[in-house]
């Protein structure tokens, strides 16, 4: 009986291993089809609309995409200006030094829109 269970385990063990084999030692790899805002450039790329793009009128309020030192503003609760230029910041998710364009969302029911947003 032990023998039988060695056996198979030996076999189990081949198995996998040559299985394992097959699976990693081909030559496919996964490419991008399509990108936007990868280090501030975008590839492939039918289309992109928002209707939303510098729709709302408190500065406070945003969805659309921004890039530090382009944009004429950008809402400061994505911002975070810590490091220098406004020590006491507590919000925000970009950094001081990230100069790429990114998309950032915020407030986006106020007294300019009271429903969903989208971009496509």
């Amino acid at each position: 009986m032990k023998r039988e269970m060695l056996n198979n385990s030996n076999w189990t063990t081949t198995l996998l291993s040559l299985l394992l084999f097959m699976l990693t030692s081909g030559q496919a790899a996964a490419q991008v089809i399509a990108s936007d805002m990868t280090g501030s450039t975008s590839q492939n790329l039918i289309s992109y609309s928002n209707s939303f793009n510098g729709a709302f009128s408190s500065a406070g309020d945003g969805f659309q995409k921004y890039q530090r030192g382009v944009s004429p503003s950008i809402p400061f609760s994505v911002l975070d200006d810590s490091v220098s230029i406004f020590p006491p910041d507590s919000q925000g998710i970009i950094r001081e030094d990230n100069l790429n364009i990114f998309f950032g969302a915020t407030d986006t029911q106020n007294g300019d829109n009271s429903g969903p947003v989208s971009a496509t």
